[in-house]
């Protein structure tokens, strides 16, 4: 049986950024409390930008125990402006005080097959997440996880094939986001409202297909979905 994830929703994307960044910080704060560092793995795409704006300023965390490790990247140069890692130099670790523990991007630059290596000895050696936020595609893709990808489970970054350019992706893999104490899933606007909604049937009925999916499937119950009000347009009445 799958859990069914945890839905907050939020009125806007303003107010999710908002929100997201508030209930993380606390997550992250204990984690690294307990543990002494926090593995916080980043969503690339556009959706996350704002929140991590906001999560930089977090006054609970403190960066200097948190190790930064990234979902997915294209295989582009890190200052390529579709580099998952720039983005995240601009909206996040360009703005904290205090350099964080560690930040362990995916070397694009080495080509997929290279760069998923290198990734999954460094997560083996360093950590896998204990917090992973992911966006989710309008086909119901999760970080470079497509529909159709077939997924090694003996390995935690692997090199896959977006339908949309930059093609060449490395992704870390469901067995890799699985082990994080909680996975976030940020969903918003209304191009994605309809997948959404077939996602959660998809969870409901048992029959997880879709990425967004699977990741349910894959975490027995920690899987938390922020949502603004146009994404959850589709959702059941009691959910919205």
């Amino acid at each position: 049986m799958i859990v069914r994830p945890i839905v907050r929703r939020w009125r806007d994307p303003e107010a999710l950024a908002a929100g997201l960044a508030a209930r993380l910080a606390p997550v992250i704060a204990d984690i690294a409390r307990r543990r002494g560092l926090c593995h916080l793995a980043l969503a690339g795409g556009k959706t996350p930008r704002a929140m991590y704006t906001r999560l930089a300023h977090e006054a609970a965390i403190d960066w200097s125990r948190v190790a930064i490790q990234f979902g997915d990247e294209r295989m582009v140069e890190p200052d390529d402006p579709s580099s998952n890692y720039l983005m995240a130099c601009e909206s996040l670790l360009a703005a904290i005080e205090t350099a964080p523990a560690a930040v362990d991007r995916i070397h694009g630059e080495l080509g997929p097959d290279a760069a998923a290596e290198h990734y999954d000895v460094l997560l083996r050696r360093d950590g896998l997440p204990d917090v992973a936020l992911l966006g989710m595609g309008d086909d119901g893709h999760v970080a470079s996880l497509f529909p159709g990808t077939v997924v090694n489970h003996g390995v935690y970054a692997m090199p896959t094939i977006s339908p949309i350019a930059p093609f060449e992706r490395v992704s870390m893999t469901f067995s890799a986001l699985a082990h994080a104490e909680m996975i976030v899933l940020i969903v918003s606007g209304t191009a994605k409202a309809e997948r959404l909604a077939e996602v959660w049937q998809q969870i409901v009925s048992g029959k997880p297909t879709l990425p967004a999916a699977r990741v349910a499937a894959h975490s027995d119950g920690r899987v938390e979905w922020h949502v603004d009000e146009d994404a959850a347009a589709f959702l059941p009445e009691s959910l919205r």
